[in-house]
């Protein structure tokens, strides 16, 4: 069985990789780089769910259109949601601070909003990390 994942991530396809293997499950797992996918998907769903159909869907096209070979095509989002902030920054969590997206500027962001709004307790900067 052939997987093609719809990520950028290169730690979360290590992680599929090591589940594969571990479960002794019979699969290919190949990365958006390692088929040559590098178009600029637009992630404008409201929720988790919805941005990663959004890019398996993305990336089933692109596979269709160069006939590259699959069985199914995995999508998936994630974020960190702080319940002091209403759930803040969710699905914007990878782009959170605006360009440059890396982890240091939302980082530095998240921080920022945190003590403005003085949210300063543990309990008010309670946060969970939700993927899908």
């Amino acid at each position: 069985m052939k997987v093609i994942f719809a990520t950028g991530n290169n730690g979360k396809v290590n992680q599929l990789k090591e589940i594969v293997k571990i479960c002794n499950i019979e699969m290919e797992v190949k990365s958006e780089k390692d088929i040559g996918f590098n178009e600029e998907v637009k992630e404008d769903g409201m929720t988790f769910e919805e941005n990663s159909k959004i890019k398996a869907e993305h990336l089933k096209q692109y596979c269709d259109r160069h006939n590259i070979e699959y069985d199914f095509v995995l999508g998936d989002d994630s974020g960190l949601c702080v319940d002091g902030l209403n759930g803040e920054p969710g699905v914007y969590s990878a782009r959170y601070a605006g360009e440059p997206c890396n982890d240091e500027n939302n980082n530095d962001k998240l921080l920022a909003v945190l003590k403005e709004k003085n949210l300063l307790s543990e309990k008010e900067r309670n946060a969970h990390f939700i993927s899908v």
